[in-house]
């Protein structure tokens, strides 16, 4: 990982700001990936977004810890 080469500390936090509804599916897969491939706490990852008008009504998409 990058920033543990550069900086000599592992990242802990990430926040997903302002990526949309439309892009759900994806800033799903990049949680998933960051959760599971580089081992990141899922209670310290954030998505923060604001929905298109008539998307919010979809299915949203729960995690749960292992």
């Amino acid at each position: 990982m990058i920033v543990l080469d550069v900086f000599k500390h592992r990242v802990t936090n990430v926040v997903f700001m302002g990526m949309g509804m439309l892009n759900l599916k994806s800033v799903i897969d990049a949680h998933c990936c960051l959760n599971k491939d580089i081992e990141i706490g899922q209670r310290t990852l954030t998505i923060s977004t604001v929905s298109v008008p008539n998307t919010i009504s979809s299915p949203l998409i729960s995690f749960t810890q292992p």
